[in-house]
Protein backbone atom coordinates (compact mmCIF):
# COMPACT_ATOMS: atom_id res chain seq x y z
CA UNK A 1 0.00 0.00 0.00
CA UNK A 2 1.31 3.46 -0.84
CA UNK A 3 1.52 5.74 2.16
CA UNK A 4 1.88 9.50 1.99
CA UNK A 5 0.71 10.35 5.52
CA UNK A 6 2.75 10.12 8.71
CA UNK A 7 2.54 6.86 10.62
CA UNK A 8 1.62 6.59 14.29
CA UNK A 9 4.31 3.97 14.88
CA UNK A 10 6.69 6.33 16.68
CA UNK A 11 3.98 7.29 19.18
CA UNK A 12 3.19 3.63 19.84
CA UNK A 13 6.88 2.80 20.38
CA UNK A 14 7.32 5.79 22.67
CA UNK A 15 4.36 4.60 24.75
CA UNK A 16 5.83 1.13 25.01
CA UNK A 17 9.19 2.57 26.11
CA UNK A 18 7.42 4.61 28.75
CA UNK A 19 5.72 1.48 30.02
CA UNK A 20 9.10 -0.21 30.27
CA UNK A 21 10.29 2.52 32.65
CA UNK A 22 7.13 2.49 34.74
CA UNK A 23 6.91 -1.27 35.01
CA UNK A 24 10.68 -1.91 35.12
CA UNK A 25 10.81 -4.47 32.36
CA UNK A 26 12.99 -4.55 29.25
CA UNK A 27 11.79 -4.06 25.67
CA UNK A 28 14.88 -5.61 24.15
CA UNK A 29 12.61 -7.77 21.94
CA UNK A 30 11.76 -4.68 19.88
CA UNK A 31 14.14 -4.68 16.90
CA UNK A 32 16.12 -1.57 16.15
CA UNK A 33 14.52 -1.59 12.70
CA UNK A 34 11.19 -0.73 14.31
CA UNK A 35 12.53 2.53 15.70
CA UNK A 36 13.25 4.42 12.47
CA UNK A 37 11.67 7.81 11.84
CA UNK A 38 8.40 8.59 10.11
CA UNK A 39 8.95 9.79 6.55
CA UNK A 40 8.33 13.25 5.16
CA UNK A 41 9.68 14.22 1.76
CA UNK A 42 13.34 15.21 1.94
CA UNK A 43 14.40 18.23 -0.09
CA UNK A 44 17.96 18.23 -1.48
CA UNK A 45 18.34 21.93 -2.23
CA UNK A 46 18.19 22.87 1.45
CA UNK A 47 21.33 24.52 2.81
CA UNK A 48 21.36 22.08 5.72
CA UNK A 49 22.79 19.45 3.33
CA UNK A 50 26.05 21.41 2.99
CA UNK A 51 29.16 21.42 5.18
CA UNK A 52 31.65 18.77 6.22
CA UNK A 53 29.08 16.53 7.90
CA UNK A 54 27.27 16.19 4.58
CA UNK A 55 30.31 15.82 2.33
CA UNK A 56 31.35 12.50 0.78
CA UNK A 57 34.46 12.50 -1.34
CA UNK A 58 34.58 16.13 -2.31
CA UNK A 59 30.87 16.59 -2.99
CA UNK A 60 28.07 17.64 -0.63
CA UNK A 61 24.68 15.97 -0.51
CA UNK A 62 23.10 19.24 -1.64
CA UNK A 63 25.26 19.34 -4.76
CA UNK A 64 25.50 15.64 -5.68
CA UNK A 65 22.94 13.68 -3.63
CA UNK A 66 19.96 13.41 -6.02
CA UNK A 67 20.40 9.62 -6.37
CA UNK A 68 20.41 9.23 -2.58
CA UNK A 69 17.45 11.59 -2.00
CA UNK A 70 15.37 9.97 -4.73
CA UNK A 71 15.89 6.56 -3.14
CA UNK A 72 14.96 7.86 0.33
CA UNK A 73 11.83 9.59 -1.03
CA UNK A 74 10.74 6.52 -3.03
CA UNK A 75 11.10 4.22 0.00
CA UNK A 76 9.42 6.74 2.29
CA UNK A 77 6.41 7.24 0.03
CA UNK A 78 6.07 3.48 -0.45
CA UNK A 79 6.36 2.34 3.17
CA UNK A 80 6.05 5.43 5.37
CA UNK A 81 9.50 4.68 6.78
CA UNK A 82 12.19 7.38 6.73
CA UNK A 83 15.67 6.20 5.78
CA UNK A 84 18.56 8.18 7.27
CA UNK A 85 20.01 10.20 4.38
CA UNK A 86 23.52 10.42 5.78
CA UNK A 87 23.60 6.73 6.69
CA UNK A 88 22.59 5.75 3.15
CA UNK A 89 25.09 8.20 1.63
CA UNK A 90 27.95 6.92 3.83
CA UNK A 91 27.18 3.32 2.94
CA UNK A 92 26.90 4.15 -0.78
CA UNK A 93 30.22 5.99 -0.63
CA UNK A 94 31.85 3.03 1.16
CA UNK A 95 30.92 0.60 -1.62
CA UNK A 96 31.99 2.97 -4.41
CA UNK A 97 28.43 3.78 -5.48
CA UNK A 98 28.42 7.49 -4.57
CA UNK A 99 31.01 10.23 -5.27
CA UNK A 100 33.71 7.65 -5.86
CA UNK A 101 35.36 10.09 -8.29
CA UNK A 102 35.18 12.94 -5.78
CA UNK A 103 31.95 14.78 -6.56
CA UNK A 104 30.41 12.83 -9.43
CA UNK A 105 27.19 11.70 -7.72
CA UNK A 106 25.43 8.32 -7.87
CA UNK A 107 26.60 5.27 -9.86
CA UNK A 108 23.30 3.56 -10.59
CA UNK A 109 24.69 0.07 -11.38
CA UNK A 110 26.79 0.04 -8.20
CA UNK A 111 24.03 1.36 -5.89
CA UNK A 112 20.44 0.35 -6.64
CA UNK A 113 20.85 -3.42 -7.29
CA UNK A 114 22.35 -3.77 -3.77
CA UNK A 115 20.00 -1.55 -1.76
CA UNK A 116 17.47 -4.30 -0.94
CA UNK A 117 20.07 -6.58 0.65
CA UNK A 118 21.24 -3.71 2.84
CA UNK A 119 17.97 -1.97 3.79
CA UNK A 120 15.00 -3.96 2.37
CA UNK A 121 14.08 -5.96 5.47
CA UNK A 122 14.68 -3.03 7.80
CA UNK A 123 12.44 -0.59 5.93
CA UNK A 124 9.99 -3.02 4.30
CA UNK A 125 10.67 -2.91 0.55
CA UNK A 126 12.08 -4.93 -2.34
CA UNK A 127 14.10 -3.68 -5.32
CA UNK A 128 13.95 -4.86 -8.93
CA UNK A 129 16.72 -3.46 -11.12
CA UNK A 130 16.30 -5.86 -14.03
CA UNK A 131 19.42 -7.68 -13.01
CA UNK A 132 21.86 -4.84 -12.47
CA UNK A 133 20.96 -2.72 -15.49
CA UNK A 134 17.52 -1.28 -14.71
CA UNK A 135 15.21 -0.48 -17.60
CA UNK A 136 16.47 1.83 -20.33
CA UNK A 137 13.02 3.06 -21.37
CA UNK A 138 10.73 6.07 -21.23
CA UNK A 139 7.74 6.60 -18.93
CA UNK A 140 5.55 5.11 -21.67
CA UNK A 141 7.00 1.69 -20.82
CA UNK A 142 4.30 -0.84 -19.85
CA UNK A 143 6.76 -2.22 -17.28
CA UNK A 144 6.72 1.10 -15.43
CA UNK A 145 3.01 1.83 -15.87
CA UNK A 146 1.91 -1.64 -14.74
CA UNK A 147 4.23 -1.43 -11.75
CA UNK A 148 2.85 1.96 -10.68
CA UNK A 149 -0.73 0.73 -11.16
CA UNK A 150 0.09 -2.22 -8.89
CA UNK A 151 1.14 0.07 -6.05
CA UNK A 152 4.88 0.19 -6.69
CA UNK A 153 7.20 3.20 -7.08
CA UNK A 154 10.39 3.85 -9.04
CA UNK A 155 13.68 5.73 -9.03
CA UNK A 156 14.11 7.25 -12.48
CA UNK A 157 16.89 9.06 -14.36
CA UNK A 158 16.56 12.25 -16.37
CA UNK A 159 19.55 14.07 -17.94
CA UNK A 160 22.08 14.64 -15.11
CA UNK A 161 19.56 13.93 -12.34
CA UNK A 162 17.51 11.28 -10.47
CA UNK A 163 13.86 11.61 -9.42
CA UNK A 164 11.24 9.38 -7.76
CA UNK A 165 8.03 8.44 -9.61
CA UNK A 166 5.42 7.22 -7.11
CA UNK A 167 2.02 7.02 -8.87
CA UNK A 168 0.22 7.09 -12.24
CA UNK A 169 -3.25 8.28 -13.28
CA UNK A 170 -4.36 6.27 -16.33
CA UNK A 171 -7.23 8.61 -17.22
CA UNK A 172 -5.05 11.75 -17.35
CA UNK A 173 -1.76 10.02 -18.21
CA UNK A 174 -0.07 11.98 -15.44
CA UNK A 175 2.76 10.76 -13.21
CA UNK A 176 3.26 11.68 -9.56
CA UNK A 177 6.88 12.87 -9.31
CA UNK A 178 9.02 13.68 -6.26
CA UNK A 179 11.92 15.85 -7.43
CA UNK A 180 14.24 16.58 -4.49
CA UNK A 181 15.85 19.46 -6.41
CA UNK A 182 13.19 21.20 -8.56
CA UNK A 183 14.43 23.67 -11.18
CA UNK A 184 13.05 25.94 -13.87
CA UNK A 185 14.64 23.78 -16.52
CA UNK A 186 12.80 20.70 -15.25
CA UNK A 187 9.62 22.70 -14.56
CA UNK A 188 9.15 20.58 -11.43
CA UNK A 189 8.37 23.14 -8.70
CA UNK A 190 7.59 22.69 -5.86
CA UNK A 191 9.01 19.16 -6.11
CA UNK A 192 5.93 17.10 -5.23
CA UNK A 193 4.10 17.41 -8.57
CA UNK A 194 1.95 15.58 -11.12
CA UNK A 195 3.51 15.77 -14.60
CA UNK A 196 2.11 14.68 -17.94
CA UNK A 197 3.49 11.93 -20.13
CA UNK A 198 4.34 14.63 -22.64
CA UNK A 199 6.31 16.58 -20.01
CA UNK A 200 8.39 13.52 -19.09
CA UNK A 201 9.12 12.67 -22.73
CA UNK A 202 9.61 16.09 -24.40
CA UNK A 203 11.01 18.53 -21.79
CA UNK A 204 14.71 17.96 -22.38
CA UNK A 205 15.83 18.33 -18.74
CA UNK A 206 12.98 16.07 -17.55
CA UNK A 207 12.93 13.29 -20.15
CA UNK A 208 13.02 9.92 -18.37
CA UNK A 209 15.38 7.45 -20.03
CA UNK A 210 15.95 4.86 -17.26
CA UNK A 211 14.23 3.52 -14.13
CA UNK A 212 14.49 0.94 -11.35
CA UNK A 213 11.46 -0.48 -9.48
CA UNK A 214 10.61 -0.68 -5.77
CA UNK A 215 7.73 -2.66 -4.15
CA UNK A 216 6.46 -2.89 -0.61
CA UNK A 217 7.73 -6.11 0.99
CA UNK A 218 5.26 -8.84 1.79
CA UNK A 219 4.76 -9.47 5.49
CA UNK A 220 3.64 -12.49 7.43
CA UNK A 221 0.32 -10.89 8.35
CA UNK A 222 -2.92 -12.73 7.60
CA UNK A 223 -6.20 -11.38 6.20
CA UNK A 224 -9.72 -12.36 7.18
CA UNK A 225 -10.96 -15.52 5.41
CA UNK A 226 -13.84 -15.48 2.92
CA UNK A 227 -16.54 -17.82 4.25
CA UNK A 228 -18.67 -19.94 1.90
CA UNK A 229 -21.89 -21.70 2.92
CA UNK A 230 -25.59 -21.79 2.17
CA UNK A 231 -27.48 -18.64 3.18
CA UNK A 232 -30.41 -20.72 4.48
CA UNK A 233 -30.20 -24.14 6.13
CA UNK A 234 -33.11 -26.43 6.96
CA UNK A 235 -33.98 -27.33 10.50
CA UNK A 236 -32.55 -30.81 11.20
CA UNK A 237 -29.95 -30.47 8.41
CA UNK A 238 -26.18 -30.14 8.74
CA UNK A 239 -24.47 -27.00 7.42
CA UNK A 240 -21.18 -27.25 5.54
CA UNK A 241 -18.87 -24.25 5.98
CA UNK A 242 -15.66 -23.69 4.02
CA UNK A 243 -13.23 -20.88 3.22
CA UNK A 244 -10.30 -20.21 0.93
CA UNK A 245 -6.83 -20.80 2.36
CA UNK A 246 -5.39 -17.58 3.79
CA UNK A 247 -1.78 -16.73 2.97
CA UNK A 248 0.52 -17.06 6.01
CA UNK A 249 -2.21 -18.63 8.17
CA UNK A 250 -0.91 -21.47 10.33
CA UNK A 251 -4.34 -22.52 11.64
CA UNK A 252 -7.98 -21.44 11.89
CA UNK A 253 -10.27 -21.06 14.90
CA UNK A 254 -13.95 -21.61 14.13
CA UNK A 255 -17.19 -21.18 16.05
CA UNK A 256 -20.89 -21.53 15.26
CA UNK A 257 -23.63 -20.08 17.48
CA UNK A 258 -27.39 -20.57 17.20
CA UNK A 259 -29.72 -17.67 18.07
CA UNK A 260 -33.34 -18.18 19.02
CA UNK A 261 -34.29 -14.53 18.53
CA UNK A 262 -34.14 -12.11 15.62
CA UNK A 263 -30.95 -10.71 14.05
CA UNK A 264 -30.74 -8.04 16.75
CA UNK A 265 -30.09 -10.71 19.38
CA UNK A 266 -26.65 -10.58 21.01
CA UNK A 267 -26.51 -13.87 22.92
CA UNK A 268 -26.36 -17.25 21.24
CA UNK A 269 -25.49 -20.84 22.17
CA UNK A 270 -22.19 -22.23 20.86
CA UNK A 271 -22.95 -25.43 18.92
CA UNK A 272 -19.54 -26.00 17.27
CA UNK A 273 -16.03 -24.70 17.91
CA UNK A 274 -12.42 -25.73 17.54
CA UNK A 275 -9.09 -25.21 15.80
CA UNK A 276 -8.14 -26.71 12.44
CA UNK A 277 -5.45 -26.54 9.80
CA UNK A 278 -8.07 -27.51 7.21
CA UNK A 279 -10.39 -25.02 5.50
CA UNK A 280 -13.81 -26.42 6.41
CA UNK A 281 -16.00 -27.72 9.21
CA UNK A 282 -19.58 -28.96 9.66
CA UNK A 283 -22.23 -27.28 11.81
CA UNK A 284 -24.51 -29.92 13.39
CA UNK A 285 -28.22 -29.92 12.58
CA UNK A 286 -30.54 -27.82 14.74
CA UNK A 287 -34.17 -28.59 15.55
CA UNK A 288 -35.00 -24.99 16.45
CA UNK A 289 -33.61 -21.49 16.24
CA UNK A 290 -33.79 -18.41 14.05
CA UNK A 291 -30.28 -18.18 12.64
CA UNK A 292 -26.70 -19.44 13.00
CA UNK A 293 -23.70 -17.14 13.19
CA UNK A 294 -20.47 -18.66 11.87
CA UNK A 295 -17.10 -17.09 12.73
CA UNK A 296 -13.73 -18.16 11.32
CA UNK A 297 -10.45 -16.62 12.53
CA UNK A 298 -7.20 -16.98 10.57
CA UNK A 299 -4.19 -17.31 12.87
CA UNK A 300 -0.81 -16.14 11.57
CA UNK A 301 2.68 -15.50 12.95
CA UNK A 302 2.03 -11.76 13.36
CA UNK A 303 -1.73 -11.35 13.79
CA UNK A 304 -5.20 -12.87 13.64
CA UNK A 305 -8.10 -11.82 11.38
CA UNK A 306 -11.74 -12.93 11.68
CA UNK A 307 -14.81 -13.03 9.45
CA UNK A 308 -18.44 -13.91 10.24
CA UNK A 309 -21.51 -14.99 8.27
CA UNK A 310 -25.16 -15.26 9.27
CA UNK A 311 -27.11 -18.29 8.03
CA UNK A 312 -30.89 -18.25 8.48
CA UNK A 313 -32.65 -21.37 9.75
CA UNK A 314 -35.60 -22.13 7.48
CA UNK A 315 -37.70 -25.01 6.19
CA UNK A 316 -35.24 -25.96 3.45
CA UNK A 317 -31.77 -25.41 2.06
CA UNK A 318 -31.25 -23.01 -0.84
CA UNK A 319 -33.97 -22.55 -3.45
CA UNK A 320 -37.68 -23.18 -2.97
CA UNK A 321 -38.77 -26.82 -3.30
CA UNK A 322 -40.90 -28.04 -6.19
CA UNK A 323 -44.67 -27.69 -5.82
CA UNK A 324 -44.52 -25.26 -2.90
CA UNK A 325 -46.56 -22.10 -3.23
CA UNK A 326 -45.43 -18.98 -1.42
CA UNK A 327 -46.71 -15.41 -1.26
CA UNK A 328 -44.31 -12.58 -2.13
CA UNK A 329 -44.35 -9.76 0.41
CA UNK A 330 -44.05 -6.59 -1.64
CA UNK A 331 -43.89 -4.06 1.17
CA UNK A 332 -42.59 -4.76 4.68
CA UNK A 333 -42.07 -1.51 6.54
CA UNK A 334 -43.93 -1.14 9.75
CA UNK A 335 -47.36 0.41 9.52
CA UNK A 336 -47.20 2.00 6.06
CA UNK A 337 -49.93 0.67 3.78
CA UNK A 338 -49.82 0.24 0.02
CA UNK A 339 -52.61 -1.01 -2.20
CA UNK A 340 -52.11 -4.27 -4.12
CA UNK A 341 -49.43 -5.39 -1.70
CA UNK A 342 -48.96 -7.14 1.60
CA UNK A 343 -47.14 -5.97 4.70
CA UNK A 344 -46.36 -6.54 8.34
CA UNK A 345 -47.19 -4.05 11.06
CA UNK A 346 -44.74 -3.40 13.86
CA UNK A 347 -45.54 -4.87 17.25
CA UNK A 348 -45.32 -3.24 20.71
CA UNK A 349 -48.67 -1.51 20.96
CA UNK A 350 -49.24 -0.35 17.38
CA UNK A 351 -52.43 -0.87 15.37
CA UNK A 352 -53.48 -1.11 11.75
CA UNK A 353 -56.59 0.48 10.29
CA UNK A 354 -58.07 -1.66 7.52
CA UNK A 355 -60.99 -2.02 5.15
CA UNK A 356 -60.02 -4.01 2.05
CA UNK A 357 -57.38 -6.11 3.75
CA UNK A 358 -57.41 -9.62 5.23
CA UNK A 359 -55.35 -9.60 8.42
CA UNK A 360 -53.65 -12.38 10.36
CA UNK A 361 -52.70 -11.73 13.99
CA UNK A 362 -49.82 -14.08 14.81
CA UNK A 363 -47.79 -15.13 17.85
CA UNK A 364 -44.11 -16.17 17.63
CA UNK A 365 -42.92 -19.74 18.15
CA UNK A 366 -39.51 -20.93 19.32
CA UNK A 367 -38.80 -22.46 15.89
CA UNK A 368 -39.09 -19.06 14.17
CA UNK A 369 -42.61 -19.56 12.82
CA UNK A 370 -45.70 -17.53 13.73
CA UNK A 371 -49.04 -19.17 14.55
CA UNK A 372 -52.22 -17.53 13.21
CA UNK A 373 -54.46 -16.80 16.21
CA UNK A 374 -57.07 -14.40 14.80
CA UNK A 375 -58.15 -13.61 11.24
CA UNK A 376 -59.85 -10.31 10.34
CA UNK A 377 -61.78 -10.43 7.08
CA UNK A 378 -61.79 -7.57 4.58
CA UNK A 379 -64.76 -5.44 3.69
CA UNK A 380 -65.53 -3.81 7.03
CA UNK A 381 -63.65 -0.83 8.40
CA UNK A 382 -61.81 -1.75 11.57
CA UNK A 383 -58.70 -1.10 13.63
CA UNK A 384 -56.60 -4.12 14.61
CA UNK A 385 -54.31 -3.65 17.63
CA UNK A 386 -50.97 -5.43 18.03
CA UNK A 387 -49.44 -6.08 21.43
CA UNK A 388 -46.44 -7.79 22.98
CA UNK A 389 -44.38 -9.80 20.51
CA UNK A 390 -47.27 -10.42 18.15
CA UNK A 391 -47.09 -9.41 14.50
CA UNK A 392 -49.92 -8.58 12.14
CA UNK A 393 -49.60 -9.65 8.53
CA UNK A 394 -52.15 -8.09 6.19
CA UNK A 395 -52.80 -8.56 2.47
CA UNK A 396 -54.90 -6.35 0.21
CA UNK A 397 -57.87 -7.99 -1.50
CA UNK A 398 -56.71 -6.57 -4.83
CA UNK A 399 -53.28 -8.17 -4.55
CA UNK A 400 -52.58 -10.83 -7.18
CA UNK A 401 -51.74 -13.43 -4.51
CA UNK A 402 -54.79 -12.71 -2.37
CA UNK A 403 -56.46 -15.99 -3.41
CA UNK A 404 -53.63 -17.93 -1.77
CA UNK A 405 -53.93 -15.96 1.46
CA UNK A 406 -57.69 -16.55 1.48
CA UNK A 407 -56.98 -20.24 2.17
CA UNK A 408 -55.15 -19.54 5.45
CA UNK A 409 -57.05 -20.60 8.60
CA UNK A 410 -56.52 -20.18 12.34
CA UNK A 411 -53.79 -22.47 13.66
CA UNK A 412 -51.73 -22.34 10.47
CA UNK A 413 -48.04 -21.60 10.96
CA UNK A 414 -46.58 -18.82 8.85
CA UNK A 415 -42.87 -18.63 7.99
CA UNK A 416 -41.55 -15.23 6.95
CA UNK A 417 -38.51 -15.84 4.75
CA UNK A 418 -36.14 -12.94 4.16
CA UNK A 419 -37.95 -10.70 6.64
CA UNK A 420 -36.83 -10.12 10.22
CA UNK A 421 -38.24 -8.37 13.27
CA UNK A 422 -35.68 -5.89 14.56
CA UNK A 423 -36.64 -3.69 17.52
CA UNK A 424 -40.33 -3.86 16.63
CA UNK A 425 -39.66 -2.94 12.98
CA UNK A 426 -39.84 -5.36 10.07
CA UNK A 427 -36.72 -5.38 7.86
CA UNK A 428 -36.33 -6.65 4.31
CA UNK A 429 -38.57 -8.04 1.56
CA UNK A 430 -39.30 -11.75 1.42
CA UNK A 431 -41.99 -14.42 1.26
CA UNK A 432 -44.76 -15.85 3.41
CA UNK A 433 -45.09 -19.64 3.53
CA UNK A 434 -47.92 -21.56 5.16
CA UNK A 435 -47.24 -24.61 7.32
CA UNK A 436 -43.64 -24.93 6.17
CA UNK A 437 -44.48 -24.58 2.51
CA UNK A 438 -47.48 -26.89 2.03
CA UNK A 439 -48.88 -25.95 -1.39
CA UNK A 440 -51.86 -23.63 -1.46
CA UNK A 441 -51.78 -23.37 -5.25
CA UNK A 442 -54.37 -22.51 -7.93
CA UNK A 443 -57.74 -24.24 -8.35
CA UNK A 444 -58.17 -23.71 -12.08
CA UNK A 445 -56.17 -23.73 -15.29
CA UNK A 446 -56.57 -20.46 -17.19
CA UNK A 447 -55.48 -19.67 -20.76
CA UNK A 448 -53.35 -16.63 -21.58
CA UNK A 449 -52.83 -17.53 -25.29
CA UNK A 450 -55.74 -16.59 -27.58
CA UNK A 451 -54.88 -19.39 -30.05
CA UNK A 452 -56.25 -21.85 -27.49
CA UNK A 453 -59.89 -22.37 -26.46
CA UNK A 454 -61.90 -24.58 -24.13
CA UNK A 455 -64.55 -26.98 -25.40
CA UNK A 456 -66.08 -28.97 -22.58
CA UNK A 457 -63.19 -31.02 -21.17
CA UNK A 458 -60.96 -30.29 -24.16
CA UNK A 459 -58.37 -27.63 -24.90
CA UNK A 460 -58.26 -27.03 -28.65
CA UNK A 461 -56.13 -24.98 -31.00
CA UNK A 462 -53.68 -24.76 -33.89
CA UNK A 463 -50.96 -26.63 -32.05
CA UNK A 464 -49.21 -28.73 -34.70
CA UNK A 465 -45.52 -29.04 -33.78
CA UNK A 466 -46.00 -27.43 -30.34
CA UNK A 467 -43.61 -28.70 -27.69
CA UNK A 468 -44.59 -29.59 -24.15
CA UNK A 469 -42.74 -26.50 -22.85
CA UNK A 470 -44.56 -24.17 -25.27
CA UNK A 471 -47.93 -25.68 -24.38
CA UNK A 472 -47.34 -25.09 -20.66
CA UNK A 473 -46.35 -21.49 -21.39
CA UNK A 474 -49.82 -20.84 -22.87
CA UNK A 475 -51.37 -20.89 -19.37
CA UNK A 476 -51.34 -18.30 -16.60
CA UNK A 477 -50.47 -20.78 -13.85
CA UNK A 478 -46.90 -21.60 -12.84
CA UNK A 479 -45.24 -24.48 -14.71
CA UNK A 480 -44.63 -26.23 -11.36
CA UNK A 481 -48.37 -27.03 -11.20
CA UNK A 482 -48.86 -28.19 -14.82
CA UNK A 483 -48.32 -31.84 -15.74
CA UNK A 484 -48.64 -33.07 -19.35
CA UNK A 485 -49.31 -36.77 -20.06
CA UNK A 486 -49.44 -38.80 -23.28
CA UNK A 487 -52.34 -41.02 -24.41
CA UNK A 488 -51.03 -43.88 -22.23
CA UNK A 489 -51.00 -41.74 -19.11
CA UNK A 490 -47.22 -41.32 -18.98
CA UNK A 491 -45.89 -37.94 -17.85
CA UNK A 492 -44.19 -36.01 -20.67
CA UNK A 493 -41.13 -33.92 -19.92
CA UNK A 494 -40.24 -32.81 -23.46
CA UNK A 495 -41.15 -33.32 -27.14
CA UNK A 496 -44.13 -32.46 -29.34
CA UNK A 497 -47.64 -32.77 -27.87
CA UNK A 498 -50.36 -34.55 -29.86
CA UNK A 499 -54.12 -34.97 -30.01
CA UNK A 500 -55.22 -37.14 -27.07
CA UNK A 501 -52.58 -35.87 -24.64
CA UNK A 502 -53.83 -34.37 -21.37
CA UNK A 503 -52.79 -31.22 -19.55
CA UNK A 504 -53.37 -31.40 -15.80
CA UNK A 505 -53.37 -28.94 -12.90
CA UNK A 506 -51.70 -30.77 -9.98
CA UNK A 507 -51.28 -29.21 -6.52
CA UNK A 508 -49.77 -31.26 -3.68
CA UNK A 509 -50.39 -34.49 -5.66
CA UNK A 510 -54.04 -33.50 -6.10
CA UNK A 511 -55.32 -33.26 -9.71
CA UNK A 512 -57.52 -30.16 -9.54
CA UNK A 513 -58.26 -29.91 -13.29
CA UNK A 514 -57.60 -32.02 -16.40
CA UNK A 515 -58.17 -31.30 -20.10
CA UNK A 516 -57.60 -33.38 -23.22
CA UNK A 517 -55.49 -31.70 -25.87
CA UNK A 518 -56.90 -31.37 -29.40
CA UNK A 519 -54.44 -30.38 -32.15
CA UNK A 520 -56.37 -29.00 -35.16
CA UNK A 521 -55.90 -31.37 -38.11
CA UNK A 522 -53.98 -34.03 -36.15
CA UNK A 523 -56.38 -36.99 -36.41
CA UNK A 524 -53.49 -39.48 -36.47
CA UNK A 525 -52.41 -38.28 -32.97
CA UNK A 526 -48.72 -37.77 -33.73
CA UNK A 527 -48.56 -34.02 -33.10
CA UNK A 528 -48.14 -32.98 -36.74
CA UNK A 529 -50.52 -32.47 -39.69
CA UNK A 530 -49.54 -34.61 -42.66
CA UNK A 531 -50.90 -36.31 -45.80
CA UNK A 532 -52.11 -39.19 -43.63
CA UNK A 533 -54.41 -36.81 -41.72
CA UNK A 534 -55.71 -35.30 -44.99
CA UNK A 535 -56.50 -38.73 -46.49
CA UNK A 536 -58.23 -39.87 -43.29
CA UNK A 537 -60.50 -36.83 -43.37
CA UNK A 538 -61.29 -37.42 -47.08
CA UNK A 539 -62.36 -41.02 -46.31
CA UNK A 540 -64.76 -39.78 -43.63
CA UNK A 541 -66.23 -37.17 -45.99
CA UNK A 542 -66.76 -39.83 -48.71
CA UNK A 543 -68.59 -42.09 -46.24
CA UNK A 544 -65.82 -44.65 -45.95
CA UNK A 545 -65.19 -43.94 -42.27
CA UNK A 546 -66.34 -42.09 -39.18
CA UNK A 547 -64.73 -39.86 -36.55
CA UNK A 548 -65.88 -39.69 -32.94
CA UNK A 549 -64.74 -37.93 -29.80
CA UNK A 550 -61.28 -36.37 -29.89
CA UNK A 551 -60.71 -37.46 -33.51
CA UNK A 552 -63.83 -35.61 -34.68
CA UNK A 553 -62.74 -32.50 -32.75
CA UNK A 554 -59.31 -32.63 -34.40
CA UNK A 555 -60.85 -32.96 -37.88
CA UNK A 556 -63.37 -30.18 -37.26
CA UNK A 557 -60.94 -27.37 -38.00
CA UNK A 558 -63.62 -24.77 -38.88
CA UNK A 559 -65.58 -25.23 -35.62
CA UNK A 560 -68.85 -26.22 -37.33
CA UNK A 561 -69.28 -29.41 -35.25
CA UNK A 562 -69.19 -31.39 -38.51
CA UNK A 563 -66.40 -32.81 -40.67
CA UNK A 564 -66.83 -31.38 -44.18
CA UNK A 565 -65.01 -30.47 -47.37
CA UNK A 566 -64.19 -27.13 -45.74
CA UNK A 567 -62.19 -28.97 -43.08
CA UNK A 568 -60.49 -31.03 -45.81
CA UNK A 569 -59.46 -27.83 -47.61
CA UNK A 570 -58.10 -26.29 -44.41
CA UNK A 571 -56.06 -29.39 -43.58
CA UNK A 572 -54.75 -29.59 -47.17
CA UNK A 573 -53.46 -26.03 -46.78
CA UNK A 574 -51.82 -27.01 -43.50
CA UNK A 575 -50.04 -29.87 -45.23
CA UNK A 576 -48.90 -27.76 -48.19
CA UNK A 577 -47.89 -24.89 -45.94
CA UNK A 578 -49.87 -22.40 -48.00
Amino acid sequence: MKISKLFSLKRAISFMLLLSVICSFTLSAIPASALHEEWVMVVQNDSKWTGAANTYGTGTLRATGCGIFSLVNAVGFLTGNAMNVNEVAAWAYSIGAYNKGGADGTYRYELYPYVEAKYGERYGFTMNCNGTQGWWASVKSSVLINHLNSGGVAVAHVPGHFIAIVDYNASTKKYHVLDSYPTNARQSYPGDVWLTESHLTTVSAMTVDWFCLLSEAQTNKVKAPTISSESVVAHNANLSVSWGAVTNATSYNYKAEVFMGETSATTGTVIASGTTTSTSFTVPAQASGKYIKVTVTAVGPENTAAASKTVMLGPWIGSYPTNVEYIPVADINGSVTASSSSLWTAAKGTSFGMTWWRAFLCSPNADGTYTVNTIYENGVEKSVPVSGNQVLWVIHSGYQNYSYAAKIVNGDKLTFVGAYLDNATIRGNGYVLVNGGVPIGPDSLTIKDSTLSYKDTYIKGTLAGTTKENLVAKFNESAEFIVVKDMNGNQVSTGVVATGYTVNLVVNSEVRASYTVVVDGDVSCDGIVSTADMLAVRRVISGSGIFEGVYKLAADTDGSDNVSTTDFAIIRKMVSGS
